[in-house]
């Protein structure tokens, strides 16, 4: 059996559980959450209860006036697809609106509404067609997420799927959209066991990978403090081995100077002793891949032993607000981290014209939303080149669609660091490869250097 096979059986395995789960859901006679139809997601599962009572499907975008949410059936030749028409275009999506992810899934959607609305309403769609964004709340559960997605495709008539949160979502709902043939448009995760357009033809991943990430930071390791010894603190189970394998990658020839790799789980209530053998290890530049609430203490940690190594920080555990900020300037200056989108709080963009864009668009549409956000931003990339996509089809099919992914280079939204662009590929998955190795300067992440591409 060849190694695709073993790996694609591998992943069907790991969900089982989850498609268990939902058979035993649906014989309960259960439905699937919907998100709330205003795009602010609930804060509570009172609320996300509530909102399920109120509607039976959800339209997280403006739609046409009078439109309804009846499935929208092919209509023939010229549509063969389900989901797409003359003047609409259906995106499914199952996102964690509630649950332990609930911050970060409140922050991404209303940044994709305001996009959408903002295109239906003043630039009349994409080629005509208005976009309705069809959302559900899973709350970070991945039997939830395969029921949410099953009912956008089969009862919504999705024309393609987006926008998910977390790694065990995609290998939940990853089979049946593969198996189903619809596109799969940047999910929230960057595992690089998902970077194979044979077994996945129809996945669309932003990037860059997580081993992507950490190998520009091992080669900048080796490149900068060659012999110096090095020490990781790694994420317990996924991401973690991807960022482990990509820094040993980028190390290279001096991988012997990782000499400690300490671990830790998001349920951790201290990292107090992983730190320590860090520390007794002699490591004078420390990887802290850590879950981001363990990344805060593990930071707080080092800086109350007195132990001062040049630190770097993964992309899962860089937040400027709710990791840096909170781990204290002491404990974190001079730490570097690999980013790919401008910081929308720091001053420097404050008259660039994209991000202008970006806080004018989202402040109109969605104006509680907190323009400040990392996530949020995300959101807005997102959306443009989801729509940047739609609109270089060169006819209205899902393979069109994945086709004109593909083919796409040198495409910016103007909100990355100048000279990091979105290219599609035939043999990956991942469009977006380069990085900006950034510092943090007690107050926000500052670039130095240039633009740096994993794959050289």
């Amino acid at each position: 059996m060849d190694t695709s096979r073993r790996r694609y059986l591998k992943l069907l395995a790991g969900v089982s559980v989850g498609v268990i789960a939902l058979a035993s859901e649906a014989c309960r006679g259960s439905a699937a959450t919907p998100a709330p139809t205003s795009g602010t997601a609930p804060t509570s599962p009172a609320a996300a209860a509530t909102s399920a009572a109120s509607a039976a499907t959800s339209s997280v975008a403006s739609a046409p006036a009078g439109a309804t949410q009846a499935p929208a059936v092919s209509s023939g030749a010229k549509y063969p697809d389900a989901g797409i028409s003359d003047t609409e275009i259906r995106i499914g999506d199952s996102y964690s609106y509630t649950g332990p992810n609930a911050p970060f899934g409140q922050a991404l959607p209303p940044a994709v509404k305001a996009y959408f609305q903002y295109l239906n309403e003043e630039k009349g769609g994409v080629n005509g067609r208005q976009l309705n964004w069809i959302s559900y709340d899973d709350g970070y559960d991945p039997a939830k997420a395969l029921a949410n997605v099953r009912r956008a495709v089969e009862q919504d008539n999705a024309f393609l799927i987006a926008f998910d949160l977390g790694t065990p979502m995609a290998q939940a709902v990853l089979p049946y959209l593969t198996g189903k043939g619809l596109p799969y448009f940047l999910p929230g995760t960057s595992a690089s066991n998902f970077d194979d357009p044979k077994q996945f033809p129809t996945l669309i991943m932003a990037g860059p990978s997580y081993y992507a990430n950490a190998k520009v930071l091992g080669q900048y390791v080796a490149q900068t403090w060659p012999g110096k010894k090095v020490g990781m603190l790694q994420q317990n189970g996924d991401p973690g081995p991807d960022f482990l394998n990509g820094f040993k990658a980028g190390l290279g020839n001096q991988v012997s100077n990782l000499v400690a790799v300490e671990t830790a789980l998001p349920s951790d209530p201290s990292v107090d002793a992983q730190v320590q053998h860090l520390k007794d290890a002699g490591a004078e530049v420390w990887f802290n891949q850590a879950p981001a609430k363990q990344a805060v203490l593990g930071l707080q940690a080092a800086y109350k032993l007195g132990w001062q190594p040049q630190i770097l920080m993964g992309t899962t555990n860089n937040n400027a607000q709710s990791v840096m900020a909170v781990a204290g300037p002491e404990a974190t200056k001079g730490a570097i981290t690999p980013v790919t989108a401008k910081d929308p709080s720091d001053p420097q963009w404050a008259n660039d014209p994209a991000m202008k864009e970006y806080k004018d668009i989202v402040s109109k549409y969605q104006p509680k939303t907190n323009l400040n956000d990392g996530p949020t931003l995300q959101g807005f990339q997102s959306a443009k080149v989801l729509a940047e996509a739609l609109t270089r089809m060169k006819e209205p099919t899902r393979k069109a669609f994945v086709d004109a992914v593909r083919e796409m280079q040198g495409y910016s939204t103007n909100l990355e660091y100048p000279g990091i662009t979105w290219n599609g590929s035939t043999t990956s998955n991942f469009m977006l490869t380069q990085a900006q190795l950034s510092k943090w300067d007690a107050e926000r992440w500052t670039p130095f250097g240039s633009v740096l591409d994993s794959r050289k």
